[in-house]
Order: structure tokens, then sequence, then C-alpha cells
């Protein structure tokens, strides 16, 4: 999906919008201008209330809700829709990145089925990357890429 310029500028704002998101939400914004696919969830004035996609490399899902709209569901939404959506377009699996101290994101995540994979520090901060299987293929690849990660994991160690 190619993202119009209207729909660029809004994610933009958006983005610069995000004060207090940004101590769990590192992503930068060409990443989500650059997406296989962006979600976005509107309030009844057409404001943004929050975004999620797939990045296109390694299948990572974004995920971001403002302050104001958090506590109401929107995020599970996205969620939802995301893998909907990936489930549709032949994605194989979704890979997620985030900070262990999302306590809130990493509880929906494993809820709805993803696997922790490796746990690293990265800038003094505790991160677990995780990934969720959406077809055999997925399934294959989520075990690649934990042999890759404790194999990466023992020699930096």
């Amino acid at each position: 999906m190619k993202i119009g310029s209207d729909l660029k500028m809004e994610l933009e704002v958006f983005y610069n919008s995000l004060t207090k998101e940004k101590e769990t939400f590192d992503l930068p914004l060409y990443k989500i201008l650059g997406a296989k696919f962006c979600i976005v969830r509107r309030d009844e004035n057409g404001k943004i209330m929050g975004i999620a996609g797939i990045q296109k490399k390694y299948n990572l899902m974004f995920a971001v809700v403002k302050k104001e709209y958090q506590n109401r569901g929107i995020g599970r939404e996205l969620f939802r829709e995301t893998v909907r959506r990936a489930i549709a377009e032949g994605v194989p699996y979704i890979a997620g990145n985030l900070y262990a101290s999302n306590a809130r994101s990493l509880h929906l995540l494993l809820k709805v089925g993803f696997t922790p994979l490796h746990v690293y520090s990265q800038n003094c901060r505790r991160r677990i990357f995780v990934i969720l299987p959406l077809n055999r293929i997925g399934q294959i690849a989520k075990y690649i890429l934990y042999i890759r990660l404790t194999i990466k994991s023992a020699i930096r160690h």
C-alpha cells in the first residue's frame, strides 16, 4: 500500500505529537511511512488516535496509541486488524521488538500467542523480541530465528 501525501502529512503530525508515548515507541517516522501497510484509527473528529502496521524488513509490527486515547481497547483493535491484514497478505509471521518495561503491550502480545525468543539489553534497557507465526513458513522462520539469536547471544558471552 502506498501512503498518499495527505496521510503522510497527517502521520508526520501525529508522530511529532507523541511525547510520553516515545518512551516505549522508538520507531523512526521513515520506517512507518515505508511500511508494508499502516492502519489508522481516528476519533469522531477525524483526529488520529493510533496507528499500527508491519515494517517491510523482518515483518516487525509497530503500534502506538496516543496517551489520551489509551485504555479504550484501541490498541487491541489495531493489533487484531494488523494480524487479519497480515494473514490476508500472506505475511508468514509477525515479529515484535519491545521494551520489557512496556508491560501492557507485552501482556497483550503474549496473550494472543506471541512467543518470546530473545531478551537483550540496548542502551541499558531490557528489550524482548517476540514472534507470532501465521503459517507453516512462519513456524519454520520462528525456529530459524531462535537458533540464530541463541548462537549470536552465545558468541557475545
